[in-house]
């Protein structure tokens, strides 16, 4: 596999966490594997002059964004949801 199979399939990835017990998992996960679950989901926030905005990126290509909620972290055969 070349650099244009790797380019196509890689995505900058934005994440929510889904409650204070998935915050934690994540911040203690400096340099840890992760198996991340959730959902790709888009962003509406209104803001006190403007609404902002921001899509997850569903086709393939570069560069790619993606935002996902997060329910469920797994480190270290440890469950955090």
């Amino acid at each position: 596999m070349g650099d244009a199979y790797a380019h196509s399939h890689i995505s900058n990835n934005h994440i929510i966490p889904a409650d204070e017990n998935i915050l934690k998992a994540i911040k203690k996960s400096k340099k840890k594997c992760l198996l991340i679950e959730g959902y790709l989901t888009d962003i509406r926030a209104q803001m006190p002059s403007y609404i902002f905005c921001m899509d997850t990126d569903l086709i393939p290509g570069n560069p790619r964004c993606e935002i996902i909620y997060v329910t469920k972290v797994t480190m270290d055969d440890k469950v955090y949801e």
